[in-house]
């Protein structure tokens, strides 16, 4: 998806995406956080900004930025479906879009066997939908566009076409539980790429 579409479609339910997501780039990162102990917030120093996850139920990582030139030279000793998300999440390519979506909704299908997910969910319209392809599509849109995703939460349900509370009560874990396959494929490919990139260097 683009992002014009994704900030059409924002503007279609009233969220003003471009405006959250200059909000959300110039509020400042806190180093602090707080934490209930015995009924008291206690605040909690932060670490250092490092590669590791983020985030309540979206695990994420800061990723290199390579171009289409270092991954080919990399690119020995990487299956292909690992090469395919690598050249997408780190280098931009959309060649293989759709094959990277066919490989998550297929890991939405075993997720769904493996823990008995109910096969739809009702839209904003009370009709039961089929959920998984679409799913399978956030995780790779909200990763292109992630900006927008992080500055404006109710994007979620928006996309996938859901009450914030369907989102929130039955979909949310399910995308977090595919996207963390997403993280893993990404996590493998860069650092087979980078100890490749480190012995070309």
């Amino acid at each position: 998806m683009k992002a014009e579409e994704l900030i059409l479609i924002g503007n279609a339910h009233g969220v003003d995406l471009v405006a959250a997501a200059q909000v959300a780039a110039k509020r400042p990162q806190r180093d602090i956080k707080f934490i209930v102990r015995n009924g008291r917030r206690i605040p909690v120093l932060l670490p250092a900004a490092m590669n590791g996850a983020r985030g309540k139920q979206s695990p994420s990582f800061a990723r290199p930025q390579w171009s289409m030139q270092e991954l080919g030279v990399a690119a020995a000793g990487v299956s292909d479906l690992l090469f395919m998300a690598a050249c997408y999440a780190f280098a931009g390519s959309q060649n293989n879009f759709w094959r990277l979506h066919a490989a998550l909704t297929d890991e939405a299908e075993k997720m769904g066997a493996r823990y008995q997910w109910p096969d739809t969910v009702k839209d904003i319209h009370g009709i039961a939908i089929q959920y998984r392809e679409h799913l399978a599509k956030l995780v790779l849109d909200e990763d292109t566009h992630q900006a927008y995703f992080v500055a404006a939460p109710v994007m979620y349900s928006v996309y996938m076409n859901v009450h914030e509370v369907t989102w929130d009560r039955q979909l949310a874990e399910r995308f977090s539980s595919l996207k963390f396959v997403w993280l893993r494929w990404l996590g493998t490919a860069a650092s087979t790429i980078q100890s490749r990139l480190s012995e070309h260097s």
